[in-house]
């Protein structure tokens, strides 16, 4: 009995060290234009890695999420870079693997995260983004 159990502790021991000092798994090569294509089309795939190593994956996911979300008195550009301006500031600490965009929208709806380019009616947004007359009135 001593000797099983002096073998099986021994070949704990050895898989334990050789687990310890094994390589970590090679990075998955990442076909740039089928990312590209899975994140413009589906923005909330989006995660930090994307946007901390191919700022073109980021580009295409803000805008088509401006897109879908349409937020209140925001122009399209003011919408998406208030989403960058929030996936900056969601990914801070958090590994390539975290999906930010449902944070950073939240931040946006919220006024957290707003950005000051493209501001209410410097742009033409199909009507979403007019301003208001103090009698109430949209003005054209």
């Amino acid at each position: 009995m001593s000797s099983s159990w002096t073998r099986t502790a021994a070949l704990s021991v050895t898989l334990l060290l050789a687990g310890c000092g094994a390589d970590p798994a090679p990075r998955t090569q990442v076909d740039y234009e089928a990312r590209l294509g899975l994140v413009t089309a589906h923005p909330y795939e989006f995660t930090c890695g994307d946007e901390r190593y191919v700022n073109r994956y980021g580009k295409r996911a803000y805008f088509a999420l401006a897109d879908r979300e349409r937020f209140q008195h925001m122009s399209r550009l003011r919408a998406a870079t208030s989403i960058f301006f929030g996936v900056q500031e969601v990914c801070k600490g958090k590994p390539d693997t975290y999906k930010p965009m449902r944070e950073a929208v939240a931040g946006v709806r919220a006024g957290r995260y707003v950005s000051t380019q493209g501001n209410a009616g410097n742009d033409s947004d199909h009507g979403v983004n007019r301003r208001v007359r103090a009698t109430g009135e949209p003005q054209g």
